[in-house]
């Protein structure tokens, strides 16, 4: 068997379409057979021909008008699995030939379409009809546990699939490793065949929706209802826009570019979860908690998060256009570059939130907890400081043009005296309230007040 090991992925790395091993044709012990402009389309049966060195062909039923895929096979030791089907071969020639000479490894990546996914199982399935020699095996479930296939078929092909195992003479599938293969007590009527491999469940529910029919989504939302906390979700690139998530737990979970917009995701438990570039967009995360959560880059535009625990978060570039942040807890988050524009954080907590360069235009701050917040180079101008405390906050360069500081607390908070915005009359007025101006220090008159 081959050393090298390959990723069972699912959504990118993985089987699509039909396949013939008496496609692949033997060439000293070994074939390597990879797309390097040099594919011919076979327009009459719809089919694409990868053809590589050697004039080795591996063949896959595409559709011209689907996306392509890129194909690379590494094959030593070839054997012709139609043999194992043939019923004047003896059965134990079939399997000296499946235990010396089988040694494959297929690499396939691409886009892959969803409404595809049926057709990975098929393939996946064929394999193994003809490892059992048995025509009537199938793929009756998908689970997770690296990735578990439920097989269903006659007692002797999953007998004899079983006994391969056993034996240590079926060990990889596809060059990946099989974990385990063990009958389903108590009827024995089906066979648990494990594969390895660190494998989403986004990806296992799209192969268990193409088999039992059930709408993908509604398996992601039934999984994560039923989490009990003993390993970390990964759902990354998952579907689960509109769905119903309400007090949830999500804690670590791998979140990062799932599609959540609009989703009910109230009192959510979402600490240090990763959510790196998801879309959130017009979510309902009213008292969630996302405390040490990774938003850098997600979409959370007019997300309604009212209320909800941030502190910690990273939301670097998050684009936060007109959320609603009112009495949310955003301490020592760092917002750098985030943009905040239009958003409502009326009475909200940035206590030492880190927001350089960060676009609050027209933001609504007003009774914000500010203090030791960091808003250099941040576009402000328009706005809302009103009440807001903003003591030993550092606003140096930020823009200023238009924002409203009326009544605000700025105690030691520091300015740049050629901020934009910044004219002589409001300068004195911040002085006289004790701000700081570290251009002007040296300067005793404007010294800030000591409060």
């Amino acid at each position: 068997m081959s050393t090298n090991k390959s990723k069972s992925e699912i959504s990118d790395n993985t089987i699509d379409g039909t396949f013939s091993h008496a496609n692949v044709i033997k060439d000293n012990g070994k074939i390597e057979s990879q797309q390097n402009n040099n594919t011919v389309s076979d327009k009459e049966n719809n089919n694409q021909i990868i053809q590589g060195d050697g004039n080795n062909i591996y063949q896959i039923n595409e559709s011209p008008s689907q996306e392509n895929i890129s194909v690379e096979i590494k094959v030593s030791k070839v054997y012709q699995a139609n043999n194992l089907l043939d019923s004047s071969v003896d059965k134990s020639e079939k399997i000296e030939n499946l235990k010396e000479e089988t040694d494959i490894e297929f690499i396939i990546t691409g886009s892959i379409k969803n409404t595809r996914h049926k057709r990975k199982v098929k393939a996946i399935e064929k394999l193994l009809q003809e490892l059992g020699c048995d025509p009537t095996l199938v793929i009756d479930d998908v689970d997770e546990g690296s990735l578990k296939f439920v097989l269903k078929g006659s007692p002797e092909g999953l007998e004899r699939i079983e006994r391969l195992f056993n034996s240590g003479e079926l060990t990889e599938i596809f060059d990946v490793p099989i974990e385990n293969v063990e009958f389903i007590e108590p009827e024995k009527e089906k066979l648990e065949f494990t594969i390895a491999g660190d494998i989403s469940y986004t990806d296992v529910a799209k192969l268990k929706a193409a088999v039992t029919g059930v709408d993908q989504k509604e398996l992601l939302i039934q999984k994560i209802r039923t989490y009990q906390g003993y390993k970390k979700l990964n759902l990354s690139e998952a579907n689960l826009s509109e769905a119903n998530l309400i007090e949830a737990n999500l804690s670590e979970a791998n979140l990062s570019g799932a599609n959540l917009s609009g989703a009910s995701l109230s009192r959510t438990y979402l600490i240090e979860a990763n959510l790196i570039e998801a879309n959130l967009s017009e979510a309902n995360l009213i008292e969630a908690n996302l405390i040490k959560a990774n938003l850098s880059g997600a979409n959370l535009i007019k997300a309604n998060f009212i209320g909800v625990y941030l502190i910690g978060a990273n939301l670097i570039e998050a684009n936060l256009i007109e959320a609603n942040l009112s009495g949310a807890n955003l301490i020592e988050a760092n917002l750098i570059e985030a943009n905040l524009s239009g958003a409502n954080l009326i009475g909200a907590d940035l206590i030492g939130a880190d927001l350089r360069g960060a676009s609050l235009r027209r933001a609504n701050l007003r009774g914000a907890s500010l203090s030791g917040a960091d808003f250099r180079g941040a576009s402000l101008n328009g706005a809302d400081f009103r009440e807001a405390n903003l003591r030993r906050a550092i606003l140096s360069e930020a823009n200023l043009s238009g924002a409203e500081l009326e009544k605000s607390k700025v105690i030691n908070t520091k300015f740049s005296s050629n901020s934009q915005g910044m004219n002589e009359q409001l300068k004195q007025d911040l002085i006289q309230q004790g701000a700081i101006f570290e251009d002007s220090l040296e300067d005793p008159v404007l010294t800030p007040i000591g409060r």
